[in-house]
């Protein structure tokens, strides 16, 4: 994976607008947007942006960006066609450092397609700290929710896996789902476990 050249991000940090529509904004200084949408995939499949792969220890990873800004990231299904590897040098470097058992200290610019309420959980996915583990109810209460079952259909609606951290969100008695299979989240949370 591609390594950022020295104090490339922080440029790039700077430059980033703040986004008026969403409180994400606040949270990482402008590179998060939300803005409604619908369908089963909120993310992938516009025709406006780059998709591209990168090889990971959980399988290839396909990407879809508008310039520098990662729009979706998912787990390859065998029905994935791209035509190009991943050249986004700031996502390349988070996942290099992520992957080899490293907290990374840093975001690249994101933006993230959801309802108000989706936006609102994917953002508390965004504070649950490396390393550690929260239960769906756990979520719920933190963004005043009453129901455990609507946090969890908002978490599996993630459109960006891994950096988004949805796997962090387990059961109140096991696991719980994920949208990649439970052997991937257990990778996911051993590699951040044993760091």
């Amino acid at each position: 994976m591609s390594k950022i050249p020295s104090g490339q991000y922080s440029e790039i940090q700077k430059n980033t607008t703040m986004a008026s529509d969403t409180d994400f904004g606040q949270y990482i200084a402008g590179s998060l947007r939300g803005r409604e949408c619908g369908g089963r995939d909120l993310a992938l499949g516009n025709e406006n942006r780059k998709k591209s792969a990168c090889a990971s220890p959980i399988g290839t990873l396909v990407l879809e960006t508008d310039g520098l800004t990662l729009k979706a990231l998912r787990v390859a299904s065998t029905a994935d066609t791209y035509v190009q590897p991943c050249d986004n040098a700031l996502v390349l470097s988070w996942l290099e450092r992520y992957f080899s058992g490293r907290e990374p200290d840093f975001l690249p610019p994101l933006e993230l397609q959801g309802t108000p309420f989706q936006r609102r959980v994917w953002q508390e996915l965004l504070r649950i700290p490396y390393g550690h583990t929260v239960t769906y109810g756990e979520l719920a209460r933190r963004i005043g929710c009453h129901s455990a079952q609507a946090v969890g259909q908002a978490v599996a609606r993630n459109p960006i896996a891994v950096i988004v951290p949805c796997h962090r969100v387990v059961g109140a008695n096991g696991l719980g789902g994920y949208a990649y299979g439970p052997d991937i989240k257990q990778k996911l949370l051993n590699l951040e476990k044993n760091t």
